[in-house]
């Protein structure tokens, strides 16, 4: 199939799907298999021929929406992903757009440690600055896992080609090197600015805390928050059950207040509860290992989640994985009970498979991404049907990082710049 590929390159490179009219609106993006705009046709031939890029192996998973583009991550969990982070004009009419890689080419580059390796997440602030999760390793879920390269956070400058305003490396004792999985992201704007962030790490999974003010970072731990649960190890989406052992991943913080302490939700890929924590325990790095007394639980899911979102005006958006849902909850209603005041916001058994990562755009609505990770994850990915989606639906508001009227407090300068 692929080596017909000049006349797929030159057109859309990729197998479309009817979307039914009524989802219309809802259905932003659909793809069989992730293709990319090669440099030329040559390139694209001679990556197939050599299985720098193999379609099966290209999964999205992040996204985060800034003024008139579309950013997404394609993880290299497996070799033959060409490039880690891509973007998509959000005016397109196609359906199924080739994906950009972000800011170019060069920076996809594989064992170039100047470039990124393996994103899974990013967030963009209220300043068009992209804040990237770069892990160093890629590779391993497959036969020939690489860790050459340093997990690093970078902030690119959206506004001017994507500039290097900040290069991070995290110390060796916060990500390391063999196990890391940065996972997702969220900011906080206040006291020089900071960063929170999932460590996936099986051995060592937990919380970062990243201080841009100080150029430090140290990680918060807790097992019994931030290690999956036996009773939920085992996953089942639309007909598939398999066992996944799935530290901390999932990741929200409290809208922005002109008074009083945010708190940090979040929530183990192998868990059914839902946890909280004031962002004041984080900062004190005197706590990193000492939090119990501060954790709260704030509720039982009735599945896992994977990624999460808060709205400006504090209501929580989480998937549902074994319901291909996605729910919500509004954290600031008071009194507030999360049993009984969470409400369905969309499920779609054949649509929505694998609700993943979240954004919310400037005009209030939710973007996520649907992936079917279960048949990736078992190799079981095909082809010759839709695997991959980019779904939005009119939301809250804007997202935590702004007041609930639209605005945003002051935020903090990187000193690059």
């Amino acid at each position: 199939m692929l080596a017909k590929s000049v006349t797929m390159f030159r057109t859309s490179c990729l197998l479309a799907s009817l979307v039914p009219v009524s989802l219309a609106q809802e259905i932003i993006f659909e793809w069989n298999y992730l293709n990319f705009s090669w440099q030329s046709a040559n390139v694209y031939e001679q990556a197939v021929s050599d299985k720098s890029y193999i379609p099966e192996n290209n999964i999205i998973s992040g996204i985060k929406v800034n003024r008139d583009r579309v950013y997404l991550t394609l993880p290299r969990w497996k070799n033959g992903v060409p490039a880690t982070l891509v973007s998509i004009a959000r005016t397109t009419e196609q359906k199924t757009p080739l994906l950009e890689p972000y800011p170019n080419w060069d920076m996809q580059k594989l064992d170039d440690c100047s470039a990124l390796q393996y994103v899974q997440s990013m967030e963009i602030d209220p300043a068009s600055r992209m804040w990237i999760l770069e892990n160093g390793r890629t590779e391993f879920l497959s036969d020939n896992p690489r860790s050459k390269c340093p997990a690093r956070l970078i902030i690119l400058d959206l506004l001017n080609d994507g500039q290097v305003l900040l290069d991070y490396q995290f110390p060796a004792d916060v990500a390391r090197r063999d196990s890391v999985i940065l996972d997702d992201i969220v900011l906080d704007h206040e006291d020089g600015g900071w960063a929170y962030i999932t460590d996936f790490d099986a051995e060592y999974p937990g919380i970062i805390v990243f201080s841009l003010r100080n150029r430090t970072s140290w990680k918060v731990t807790h097992p019994r928050s931030m290690r999956s649960s036996d009773e939920a190890r085992e996953f089942r989406v639309e007909g598939t059950t398999f066992q996944l052992d799935g530290a901390v991943d999932g990741i929200a913080l409290s809208p922005a207040s002109a008074s009083g302490d945010r708190t940090l939700y979040y929530s183990p890929l192998s868990s059914f509860e839902l946890f909280s924590l004031p962002v004041s325990a984080l900062r004190s790095r005197h706590l990193a290992g000492e939090i119990d007394e501060y954790v709260e639980t704030v509720g039982k899911k009735s599945s896992q989640t994977d990624g999460m979102q808060i709205s400006a005006t504090g209501v929580l958006y989480y998937g549902q994985l074994g319901e291909s849902a996605v729910d919500q909850y509004d954290t600031l209603a008071a009194p507030s009970s999360f049993a009984d005041d969470r409400r369905v916001f969309y499920r779609s058994s054949e649509l929505n498979q694998w609700p993943d990562s979240f954004s919310m755009c400037d005009k209030g609505w939710l973007w996520w991404t649907s992936n079917r990770k279960q048949n990736f994850l078992g190799g079981n990915v095909d082809l010759d049907s839709p695997n991959y989606r980019v779904i939005a639906k009119e939301a809250s508001g804007k997202s935590y990082q702004y007041f609930e009227d639209g605005t945003h407090p002051e935020l903090p300068t990187i000193a690059d710049e």
